[in-house]
């Protein structure tokens, strides 16, 4: 009866924390490093380019003139590269970080919102892949990253779109509580058993 009791106390307490750690999916890119060519992203004057910062591919752009970086422009000439990004918790802090280069060629620009806010902009960047990033806060379950490149004499390139952070230490749901304080129930009905069959001192 004792090991029936311990084993239906652990069978609770495990499906309670289960039900805690899944209370969110996982958010993250598509194919952030572009293996897969442009799958997962909108691409407007963007290409899949071999010869991303680890020797594989990249999106690349080649777009010139202002209205490259113009996320309005009425002619929709402007080189935009998105993902709406899926899973997030509103109110959680996020961080994404990438990978851009220019090749050193001028002019180029290099732009990043986040839900239409600019994050990151790079103006005549320097040659090779450096890391960038940015912080944004989640206003709901998802968030659209955009990204404006300009190089007017060769291209620009980005790679390895990732995303970290999210929320720490969310609350039990109200299932994960009922069935922890049901393990307790059973911890305690067991407790008292054992002391009920316990033969008194003489």
């Amino acid at each position: 009866m004792k090991t029936n009791h311990l084993l239906s106390l652990a069978a609770a307490v495990a499906a309670a924390g289960a039900l805690t750690a899944g209370g969110a999916s996982a958010a993250g890119f598509v194919n952030g490093s572009f293996e897969d060519g442009l799958t997962g992203w909108t691409a407007q004057h963007w290409f899949s380019d071999l010869g991303g910062s680890d020797g594989s591919f990249s999106a690349a752009t080649s777009c010139s003139d202002e209205p490259c970086m113009d996320p309005f422009d009425p002619l929709h000439r402007q080189a935009r590269l998105a993902q709406t990004l899926t899973g997030l918790t509103g109110g959680a802090s996020y961080t994404v970080t990438f990978e851009g280069n220019s090749h050193a060629i001028f002019p180029n620009a290099l732009a990043v919102y986040a839900d239409g806010v600019k994050k990151v902009s790079l103006i005549n960047f320097n040659n090779g892949f450096a890391t960038y990033g940015f912080d944004f806060v989640a206003v709901g379950t998802t968030a659209d990253v955009e990204v404006f490149g300009r190089n007017d004499f060769f291209t620009v390139q980005v790679d390895n779109f990732r995303l970290t952070g999210g929320p720490r230490g969310a609350a039990p749901e109200p299932a994960a509580w009922a069935l922890m304080l049901g393990g307790f129930g059973l911890a305690g009905a067991a407790m008292r058993r054992k002391r009920a069959a316990q033969p008194a001192p003489h």
